[in-house]
């Protein structure tokens, strides 16, 4: 298998561009934490050659592309609809493809304003079945809430106050609920 990529530009006007459907999990949690940012300095007057790649892998259907980070940026693009965007074309390869995708999920751990007891719950539910992946991208040996609050960096109590101040905190169900697929549909 070829892991280089291919770099090439595309017009996003006419192409399929989707998120890919392995990490359909990350991206749903990614916008449901997400904070809506506003770039305050937008792109239309840089030249094409100076925009940011978008990293994306080829479907198997005709003038479809998946890509599996840079998620915000990629919604601006597709908004903002650039002439021609610089792309990097990769071969397929899951293990990567969830790694960036989950990586992209977790720095949202660093914004303002986020409800990290919410937060790590969310994401260690949908990686229940995948903690290797967690552990990972925590840099640790255990999925636990220190682990997550030196990751973080934040201290427990921050940590704890969030879980306190969580009004609709149920002590029966400590996790919050993420969109149905019929939700995340509606999204793409």
């Amino acid at each position: 298998m070829n892991y280089k990529p291919t770099q090439i530009k595309l017009n996003l006007k006419k192409i399929n561009l989707q998120i890919h459907p392995v990490i359909q999990p990350a991206f749903s949690c990614w916008q449901l934490f997400r904070n809506e940012i506003t770039d305050p300095l937008p792109y239309p007057q840089t030249d094409k050659y100076y925009l940011p790649y978008i990293k994306l892998i080829k479907s198997e259907k005709k003038h479809t592309y998946y890509y599996f980070e840079s998620f915000n940026y990629v919604a601006k693009a597709k908004l903002e609809l650039f002439e021609e965007q610089p792309c990097f074309i990769y071969e397929q390869n899951m293990v990567n493809i969830k790694i960036l995708a989950w990586r992209e999920v977790l720095m949202l751990a660093f914004q303002r304003d986020i409800n990290h007891w919410k937060f790590f719950n969310a994401i260690k539910k949908i990686l229940k079945e995948d903690e290797l992946l967690l552990r990972l991208l925590l840099h640790s040996e255990t999925t636990n809430i220190d682990d997550y609050c030196q990751f973080a960096k934040i201290n427990k109590a921050s940590y704890e106050y969030d879980q306190k101040s969580h009004k609709s905190y149920d002590a029966q169900s400590d996790t919050p609920q993420l969109p149905s697929k019929d939700i995340w549909n509606k999204l793409n």
